[in-house]
């Protein structure tokens, strides 16, 4: 079986590394942008250590969703590794998120989603643009 290639995603954000970091690791800001429709999260977990669970439940299309994982490298305010799996569809993703200082004010984020479940890569792609899109929006409009 050939492995998938992942699902790519970069982009500039306009605010400092530690709190884009932020933004990507606390759980009451997770809740405010990491989802494709507005307020499409109802609960977030991220504990913050290698070994340490994430999830996120959210609604897409008046649809519910639970995606959980495990942190796998916890390097802040660098790198996230973490798998993301949702129960009703097991897969063996894994996401990696780069976070380099290009200035004070200024952020690279790289994310790479590997191994998509099948038919999803799509839709992860354009769910990877949509988030950093609200990322950008919530570092610019909050603390």
């Amino acid at each position: 079986m050939t492995p998938k290639a992942p699902v790519y995603a970069k982009r500039i954000i306009e605010a400092p590394i530690e709190r884009v970091f932020r933004a990507w690791t606390d759980p009451e800001d997770l809740k405010r942008w990491h989802a494709p429709e507005p307020a499409g999260i109802l609960e977030a977990i991220s504990e913050n250590r290698v070994g340490g669970k994430r999830s996120i439940t959210l609604i897409i299309a008046g649809q519910k969703y639970h995606l959980a994982g495990t942190y796998k490298e916890f390097d802040p305010p660098y790198k996230l590794v973490y798998n993301w799996e949702e129960p009703e569809r097991p897969n063996n993703s894994i996401t990696t998120v780069l976070f380099k200082q290009i200035s004070d004010s200024q952020t690279e984020l790289e994310v790479s989603y590997t191994n998509p479940a099948v038919g999803t890569e799509g839709m992860v792609q354009q769910g990877l643009l949509i988030i950093m899109d609200h990322l950008q929006q919530y570092v610019l409009t909050s603390d």
